[in-house]
């Protein structure tokens, strides 16, 4: 590896330059994973960073192979049989030697050491220490990393170092374990103002999570109104949101899951199933609607202790999960038909003086969600689970109890969608709200949570369902044939999401 590090002169020449030829060796802290090769032996694993001293022409010998390899097998006193030992045969403290050898042995000018004598023993230490001023006095330059403050001493040189900036410079006989110590603690220059800025209200806003989805919630409200102003008139914004509810309330039950660690793969067919239990048998017989509803949340509930009782990944069960749900709703509702009950349409009509019943709604919706997970006690432990389910066990709370809330309040979640989809609709269908999977799956994408588990943002699901609803509304005000519609969304939900990936990347930076 070249390396523009050894300033100098160029002959005849006044001005500064650099040695071009330079060569560096890095030696790894992490003998396990990124310095030894595990399947070979003392030689191999010296002479792979020296190959261009060992070779004969084209090919290696393996006569300079042995030479080299005994010549430092000799002078770090290797305690094995010999240079075709087995490296993992060796203690912690020799496959470190054999590193530190590779390392040194390469002729390097420069020799970059990262913590190389963790876990090592005092003699074995002090051997170390004796190579790397063997290697000084030839004239390289060696730059040491090291946890430990009384290894520093070693060095002619010290920087201490805070959040990537050099806090205090020691050199010689200030190299003492009292002024590390002491210059740990000083501050960066202009940190404070770093941190100040970085907590000020405008950098939150541009970080927040939830800034994209609300973002295209405005840009699709905008373009919508664009092609037809009546949309902002009471009865434009509550036609326009009322189609929205239904996805909203799935994106919350999808992100519930999510916040497990987990996802859904079968949600739109769950909320196909209430949706025929509201239309079909609540209407005809409201005493077994609420059981068959209860029924469905227990269900839910019990999705979760078995994903975690079993150890199944959860997309075989809720795939698996989606035929029993869309089995149902067909033996119920072998076609559409059925009717919403009076008292659920009253209620989805209510009008308020100024807000649509459709944004109220939406509003209270993710006003609840964000309630449970960060207000409520139990909430940071339904964050928990996603995010660390062993540290949870052990801070004294039940993974199996924290799933199946998890799971229950995602199955609340599909009532509530397949409730406010019988509302919209006026009737049950077992096939209408099918599309509601990957839709939720996009919009929690979208609203800023991540899949992974542990973090999510109702505010942005919210947003994020309105904005993806209003998409649909958008492509019929521009006349597009149903039959391109989905494809077009699909496109722009892959630009929305490109520039998810992107502040997020910049928020881990």
């Amino acid at each position: 590896m070249n390396l523009l590090f050894d300033a100098r002169k160029y002959q005849g020449k006044e001005k500064k330059g650099v040695l071009l030829n330079s060569s560096v060796s890095y030696v790894s802290g992490d003998r396990a994973s990124e310095g030894v090769f595990h399947l070979w032996d003392i030689l191999d694993n010296t002479v792979i960073g020296n190959l261009d001293q060992v070779k004969n022409g084209m090919f290696l010998s393996r006569k300079k192979s042995e030479e080299l390899a005994q010549t430092w097998y000799d002078k770090l006193k290797f305690k094995a049989e010999g240079i075709h030992s087995p490296i993992m045969s060796l203690s912690g403290g020799n496959q470190q030697k054999a590193l530190i050898s590779r390392g040194i042995a390469s002729g390097a000018e420069l020799i970059i050491l990262n913590d190389p004598t963790a876990g090592v023993d005092i003699e074995t230490k002090q051997e170390i220490y004796g190579l790397l001023e063997e290697a000084k006095q030839e004239g390289k330059a060696v730059i040491l990393y090291s946890t430990e403050d009384a290894e520093m001493e070693v060095c002619d040189r010290a920087y201490i170092m805070h959040e990537g900036e050099i806090t205090e410079e020691l050199k010689h006989q200030e190299i003492t374990v009292a002024n590390i110590v002491k210059a740990s603690f000083k501050e960066v220059k202009h940190q404070k103002a770093a941190e100040e800025k970085k907590e000020s209200g405008l950098h939150r806003m541009m970080t927040s999570r939830v800034l994209l989805p609300v973002a295209a919630m405005a840009v699709m409200i905008l373009a919508n109104v664009s092609m037809n102003p009546r949309i902002l008139s009471y009865m434009g914004l509550r036609m326009l949101v009322s189609s929205a509810v239904p996805l909203v309330f799935a994106a919350l039950g999808q992100m519930f899951i999510v916040t497990a660690g987990d996802v859904d793969m079968g949600n739109g067919y769950s909320i196909a199933l209430v949706n025929v239990i509201v239309g079909i048998v609540m209407t005809g017989n409201p005493f077994f609607g609420v059981i068959g509803i209860a029924l469905f949340i227990s269900c839910y509930a019990l999705m979760g202790a078995l994903i975690h009782i079993r150890n199944i990944p959860a997309i075989v069960v809720t795939l698996g999960a989606q035929f029993v749900w869309w089995g149902i709703a067909l033996i119920l509702a072998p076609s559409p038909g059925g009717t919403c009950p009076q008292w659920l349409l009253s209620f989805y009509k209510f009008e308020f003086p100024v807000i649509p019943m459709p944004v109220v709604i939406c509003i209270l919706a993710g006003t609840l969600c964000w309630w449970i997970l960060f207000r409520a006690k139990y909430g940071m432990v339904l964050r928990g689970i996603g995010n660390n389910a062993a540290s949870v066990e052990r801070s004294g709370w039940s993974y199996l109890q924290a799933k199946m809330v998890n799971y229950a309040l995602s199955g609340l979640m599909a009532v509530l969608a397949g409730m406010s989809y019988t509302a919209v609709c006026m009737g049950a269908d077992a096939n209408s709200s099918v599309s509601y999977c990957m839709l939720s799956i996009a919009t929690v994408i979208l609203g800023g949570c991540e899949m992974a588990g542990g973090l999510v943002t109702p505010a942005g699901v919210v947003c994020g369902g309105i904005a993806m609803s209003f998409i649909t509304s958008l492509l019929t005000s521009f006349r597009i044939d149903s039959n391109y519609q989905t494809a077009v969304t699909g496109m722009i939900l892959v630009a929305v999401l490109a520039v998810r990936l992107i502040t997020h990347k910049k928020e881990g930076r």
